[in-house]
């Protein structure tokens, strides 16, 4: 006959072994997580080139705002590809009023878009926004782009693609560092491990699994970051085209050929409020040269910040803040980037 006593001492020490199996378990995965997220952000810190000012490529409006900003400015990618494709007469672009539906006097601003030509100068992705922007058409309104976004998951999948696509404009010419991307799978792999693993725990009700969790989507992350490590040519770039965006901040474009109509599409795509990029505008139009883009982008409203700015966001991202002097609201932008 067993020993009562006997049997619930085996149970209690089966417990115990259980306990510190998972204690023990998620302390160290969690350890191990944070050590690798330490030595990688070390390692992509010291991943610097000094040299900025030779061979400098002039790019697309969309490459240019994600080289320099990442994911971070994703609607002033999508408004000056847009100025930049009617720059390069691509399309044509007309701004025009309508009667507010909602609030009697009230005004809305629209802009028209007209299709002129395609061909073998664009980009993969440049070629890629015109389709998913007109659709088989010649002609698209903002009104009609804000329908689309609202009513046709396929338009913000698009986005997401034509995001992706601009990423691998920038993989084409060298500047990500293929090294970083097989570490960023092996950091896939070992994150979506431990997290299974924590997870695991907390269904076991087991509260230390949170550590676990967190630890691993912290990994997940570096390694998505990994997949946008540069290479000593798209450092270079990087460098230069940062360095730009902060002259611009500081007012000091001595050094720029603001007669260059790129340099000025450039400053709209680095994401820099109207505050900023004002005295640049200023100087290139000194300049006597006439940027019909500008004359789009410098409509102001009451804020001080731009019309276009407000419709391309309202129509695209359906934001409802008014953009700024001072500030771009692109908070709401990065979610869809993944959506493809």
């Amino acid at each position: 006959m067993n020993n009562p006593m006997i049997s619930v001492a085996l149970v209690a020490k089966t417990l115990f072994a259980k306990d510190y199996f998972f204690i023990i378990a998620n302390i160290v995965l969690s350890i191990l997580c944070i050590y690798i997220i330490v030595i990688s952000v070390r390692k992509n810190k010291s991943h610097k080139v000094v040299d900025s000012d030779r061979d400098i490529m002039f790019l697309s409006a969309a490459e240019i705002n994600v080289l320099v900003n990442s994911v971070n400015s994703v609607p002033r990618g999508i408004v000056s590809t847009i100025l930049d494709l009617y720059r390069r007469d691509y399309i044509s672009i007309r701004h025009y009023t309508r009667p507010s539906k909602q609030k009697e006097d009230e005004i809305v601003n629209e802009y028209e878009f007209t299709l002129l030509k395609s061909d073998n100068e664009l980009t993969p992705s440049e070629h890629y926004f015109l389709d998913y922007l007109f659709n088989g058409e010649d002609i698209v309104n903002t009104k009609q782009i804000l329908r689309k976004m609202k009513t046709e998951e396929s338009f913000t999948t698009n986005q997401g693609r034509w995001f992706d696509l601009v990423q691998s404009d920038l993989a084409s010419r060298g500047f990500f560092d293929d090294k970083y991307k097989e570490q960023a799978n092996k950091f896939f792999v070992i994150g979506g491990i431990v997290l299974v693993f924590g997870l695991a725990t907390i269904a076991s009700k087991y509260i230390i699994g949170l550590s676990t969790i967190f630890t691993s989507l912290g990994l997940v992350l570096v390694g998505l970051n990994n997949l946008l490590v540069k290479s000593d040519e798209g450092m270079k770039q990087f460098n230069y085209w940062n360095g730009y965006m902060n002259h611009i901040e500081q007012n000091q474009l001595d050094d720029y050929d603001l007669n260059d109509e790129r340099y000025i599409i450039y400053a709209i795509a680095l994401g820099l409020p109207m505050e900023k990029l004002t005295p640049l505008f200023e100087k290139a139009k000194s300049s006597g040269v006439h940027m019909n883009f500008l004359d789009v982008f410098m409509i102001l409203n009451e804020q001080g910040g731009s019309v276009f700015d407000d419709k391309i966001l309202k129509s695209f991202m359906d934001f409802s803040n008014t953009t700024t002097k001072e500030a771009i609201d692109t908070t709401q932008a990065a979610w869809r980037i993944f959506k493809n």
